[in-house]
């Protein structure tokens, strides 16, 4: 009794109980794989939803205060911000760690070098899970969003 609550002790700080064909659990090794979701490539339109080009940056805000920024550059020609590039209107796909709790906003840069407010992106988020995505009885899940269509400010489409 005494080993088990010594594997299950162990088990909660940071490995999983995996069935094994003795009566004893074994311990699974779990890799430190990055468990993330994506945000498939945002279009950024204008108000007749056309395809434009712009810049500007991604925010994931997350419950525990902490952020993320991601740039991204969709001009074809000019200086260029340090981002990832841009295709047909859409940015590249996001891979940040978002969930139900998460808050994602864009903001764009305008011409005259300021930015646009922060303004939230709505998103349809889909809750996937992989049982064994750091090894075997190494469970991760992780948010995925439809491609979100942004609406460029007229002073932020370059």
């Amino acid at each position: 009794m005494t080993r088990w609550r010594s594997t299950l002790a162990l088990a909660l700080s940071g490995s999983s109980i995996v069935a094994g064909c003795a009566d004893e659990p074994v311990i699974a090794d779990c890799t430190t794989e990055a468990c993330v979701g994506e945000i498939a490539a945002p279009s950024f339109v204008d108000d007749a939803g056309q395809a434009v080009t712009t810049r500007g940056e991604f925010r994931a805000m997350y419950p525990n205060g902490l952020n993320s920024v991601s740039d991204f550059d969709c001009v074809p020609s000019g200086p260029p911000l340090p981002a990832d590039g841009c295709r047909n209107g859409s940015s590249a796909p996001l891979r940040i760690s978002i969930d139900p709790q998460s808050v994602v906003e864009v903001r764009f840069a305008r011409r005259d070098g300021g930015w646009t407010d922060w303004q939230a992106v709505e998103l349809a988020l889909t809750e996937r899970t992989d049982p064994n995505f750091g090894g075997p009885g190494c469970e991760c899940t992780w948010y995925e969003a439809p491609a979100p269509t942004l609406v460029v400010p007229a002073d932020a489409r370059w």
